[in-house]
């Protein structure tokens, strides 16, 4: 093997300097790369406000006998029937946008029920029903939000929300002969 040497003299100086800024410039860009990606990674992680809005009902029957909770649904002709002891709940939890009502979800996607009877073992009963005319919260009893124990406005319009119903003697006291 045959090598030969050259001598570099003033330009190699120059050769080896420009280099050597080519190298440094190459370095600070990839950590300048490095921190614009990690800057976009983070950035996307941060959360983004969700407009779907979530809501649970629970219905606890305070009295002392059983009592049957009925969901009906007229449009399509269906029920689903619940039987709450006492101290009993049953809990419905929906969620829409821009918001969700009692058994309804939101307007387009969940209907899940337009009336409510409470049926009591002495041959009585509560009906509610959904007030359409005024809208999806329109209505008495369960279908009446200022009814529920824990009820506020303010409470209503967060992301997400959970009221009780308290079936009791207001709900006894109401009750007729059914039908």
């Amino acid at each position: 093997m045959h090598f030969k040497v050259k001598r570099l003299g003033m330009n190699g100086g120059i050769t080896l300097k420009t280099a050597t800024t080519m190298r440094q410039k190459t370095t600070c860009m990839r950590y300048l790369l490095i921190m614009v990606f990690s800057v976009f990674v983070f950035s996307c992680d941060a959360r983004i406000d969700d407009p779907i809005q979530k809501a649970s009902y629970i219905y606890l029957n305070k009295l002392s006998e059983p009592i049957r909770f009925e969901l009906y649904q007229s449009v399509n002709n269906s029920s689903v029937e619940y039987v709450l002891l006492q101290g009993d709940s049953i809990e419905f939890s929906f969620s829409g946008t821009p918001g969700v009502f009692p058994f309804h979800g939101n307007e387009i996607a969940n209907r899940l029920g337009d009336s409510v009877t409470l049926r009591y073992e002495r041959g009585i009963c509560n009906r509610y029903v959904r007030d359409k005319s005024t809208g999806v919260f329109g209505g008495t009893g369960v279908f009446d939000l200022t009814s529920y124990e824990d009820y506020s406005l303010e409470l209503v319009n967060q992301r997400s929300y959970t009221l009780r119903y308290f079936i009791d003697e207001k709900d006894f006291s109401l009750a007729e002969p059914c039908d």
